[in-house]
């Protein structure tokens, strides 16, 4: 991405006047997540041309990227008016109407959308969202295949072997393996014995930071570490493509947990840590995810955002942050006493070690709920007021992890309301104990 900046830098050097090189640019800036670069050269583009659609809708879609969701409407609408046939700006416009809670929009748009361009990938991939988390599962798990014909979502790796069509797999070999996020992984991680109960032999490829975790998993004969050379297999597919070949609905959905545990003896060691605590009770935290996520604007706080939690009386508090936010421990708000060992945490099965000690997680949406939830740990998870899929709308459960409870936020951006109903659940904790 540098070099193709470079480039753009040097083209628009010899010729700023040109509204597509100017366009092009913004669109290289805002990949590489220059949110405010890019914003300025979709605004030349449009001095430069006013007639010229691809801007605006360029600019549309970097503005709600950044939450702006009125500008961002405004900015896709005139691109439409200007160019009715660019397909572009429909799916940005959906992304928008995501963003603004009207999903109904959202699945009428990009469906009118999809007639005339009936290939467009990103499309397809976004209308499953749509479906998805207002749980129209069927029609969901049939658009989110469309998500392997988009780079941005799985990357651009091709693997030859033949995709697997859920039949039986007596005397082969299928390699399943994993995409996008470690929550991800760990979701859909589910599935794995269902695949082996099909009679092949299973080997599950993983992101180095899981191996240990997955060593012993049921259903799986053989670990691959990602971006090392692979074992022979005759069938492949995408761990988060087994749901649909599987036709889960929201009442089908596999919730026997745990089904991942922590290595006993990494849990042995870390046991002597929590003594401390005494009959206090044990609380992990998480407040970041991954900043490249592309939604991580809304779903990720500060640590100083968890103050309210320090009213708590007899509970001791441990973080589990881990990324650049995880230096945030050093300053816990006053009053808040954390413990933060994660400089000894080396992957997901010390962290598996860790939460096998807690009584309760309280995170955002990041990969650490999904690893508390599938070990059937309670999860008090904080939700933006729009939020993943996977977490659907309107309830305080969650179809995945039956020990999971979801505070959602009731007003965009409000995490403060989201924490005192945080604090009146431990209240309530400490009087039903």
């Amino acid at each position: 991405m540098p070099e193709s900046i470079a480039s753009f830098e040097r083209a628009v050097a010899l010729d700023g006047s040109d509204p597509v090189i100017r366009n092009s640019f913004g669109v290289a800036l805002a990949e590489a997540r220059q949110l405010e670069a890019a914003i300025a050269q979709f605004r030349r583009a449009i001095e430069l041309k006013g007639d010229y659609a691809d801007p605006h809708s360029n600019l549309g879609a970097v503005l709600n990227s950044m939450d702006r969701l009125d500008e961002a409407m405004a900015e896709i609408q005139t691109a439409i008016a200007m160019n009715p046939q660019l397909p572009g700006a429909y799916n940005n416009l959906g992304n928008v109407l995501f963003g603004r809670g009207e999903f109904a929009r959202v699945i009428s748009v990009l469906s009118n959308v999809l007639s005339s361009n009936p290939d467009d990938a990103k499309i397809h991939a976004n209308l499953a969202l749509a479906y998805l988390v207002t749980g129209d599962f069927e029609r969901g798990w049939c658009e989110y295949e469309w998500r392997l014909r988009v780079p941005a979502i799985v990357g651009t790796r091709q693997i030859p072997q033949p995709r697997w069509d859920g039949g039986d797999l007596q005397g082969k070999t299928i390699l399943l393996h994993a995409e996008q996020g470690f929550g991800d992984m760990i979701q859909f991680a589910r599935f794995i014995p269902r695949v082996a109960g099909r009679g092949g032999r299973v080997i599950l490829e993983c992101p180095v930071e899981t191996m240990r975790l997955f060593r012993d998993f049921p259903g799986v004969s053989q670990l691959a570490e990602r971006d090392k050379p692979l074992p022979d297999f005759d069938v492949q597919c995408p761990l988060m493509s087994l749901a649909g070949l599987f036709g889960v609905t929201e009442q089908t959905i596999p919730r026997e947990v745990p089904y991942l545990k922590a290595d006993p003896e990494l849990a042995r060691q870390w046991a002597g840590r929590f003594d401390s605590a005494g009959d206090r009770l044990r609380v992990g935290l998480a407040w970041a995810g991954r900043p490249e996520h592309a939604k991580d604007r809304n779903r990720s706080m500060k640590l100083e955002q968890f103050a309210p939690l320090a009213s708590v009386q007899n509970a001791a508090f441990y973080s589990l942050q881990m990324g650049q936010a995880a230096a945030q421990a050093a300053h816990p708000p006053s009053g808040l006493n954390l413990t933060d060992w994660t400089k000894d945490v080396r992957d997901f099965a010390d962290t598996a070690a860790m939460v096998a000690h807690l009584d309760l997680l309280v995170t955002v949406d990041t990969s650490v709920a999904h690893l508390a939830g599938a070990m059937g740990k309670p999860v008090w998870l904080l939700l933006p007021h729009i939020p993943d899929w996977r977490w659907m709308l309107d309830r305080s459960d969650s179809p995945w992890y039956p020990t999971m409870r979801l505070f959602r936020q009731t007003t965009r951006g409000d995490w403060a309301d989201v924490l005192r109903r945080v604090v009146e659940a431990f209240q309530m904790v400490r009087r039903s104990g």
